[in-house]
């Protein structure tokens, strides 16, 4: 479905910062539209995928660092 696409290539644009993903997700969110999904629905999307790249960074700056030998 289109949304969970939306979805993912927002997530790796929250992740990456790069413009090929911004624009690849920004196409998805146009094609979204097209077809009828709402702003709402296209907004509760990126919320998502942003509360889930903050908890994976939160995650990944509390990881363990090992002692190099």
């Amino acid at each position: 479905m289109i949304l969970s696409r939306f979805s993912e290539e927002y997530f790796s644009f929250l992740l990456s910062g790069r413009a090929e993903d911004f624009a690849q997700a920004s196409g998805t969110f146009r094609e979204a539209m097209t077809i009828g999904v709402t702003i709402g629905q296209l907004q509760d999307q990126m919320n998502e995928s942003h509360t889930s790249a903050e908890l994976l960074c939160l995650l990944l700056d509390n990881v363990p660092v090992e002692k190099q030998r």
